[in-house]
């Protein structure tokens, strides 16, 4: 009969697995490389004819994203908060959500003027510039699946359910 223990080094291996597979490209292959193939640095911009330089940025952004990814995990199993402070005027929002959608639904054809004025009429809230929400797309957006959890309450919620 299987331990708790083991069960649950393989509910570990499980949650990180599936946040690395929502890694996307060279963060995802730089991950993979150094901890399940064991991978030098250096092997892996070999192997992805980019530069060291480029895979070390890749992956201290991969593993930031996997903390932010994992956090919510980490609550609920471990009864563990992490507070994640951010500055991003969308992430602190009560419309997120909303935010979210519009900025998934652009397309090429539409403008990111255009997606400011989508959002500034279901939110009332006006970016200061697209780069704002290009940034969220870029370093945030990526987390829609499963919100971070920031808060004492939902912490304690977590922990329980």
């Amino acid at each position: 009969m299987e331990s708790a223990e083991c069960r649950r080094v393989d509910e570990v291996r499980r949650a990180v697995r599936e946040a690395v597979g929502r890694l996307k490209g060279l963060e995802r292959r730089v991950i993979e490389g150094y901890y399940f193939d064991g991978m030098s640095f250096g092997q892996i911009a070999a192997s992805e004819d980019a530069s060291v330089n480029r895979v070390v940025t890749a992956y201290r952004q991969a593993m930031r994203n996997l903390r932010v990814m994992l956090a919510p995990w980490v609550a609920r199993t471990y009864g563990i908060g992490a507070t994640v402070i951010t500055t991003c005027p969308i992430c602190t929002s009560p419309w997120r959500n909303d935010a979210e959608a519009i900025i998934d639904g652009k397309t090429p054809d539409v403008t990111w003027g255009q997606i400011m004025t989508r959002i500034e009429r279901a939110t009332g809230w006006r970016a200061r510039s697209p780069q704002v929400l290009i940034v969220h797309k870029r370093k945030h957006g990526v987390f829609q699946s499963e919100r971070i959890v920031n808060d004492e309450a939902d912490i304690a919620r977590g922990a329980r359910g």
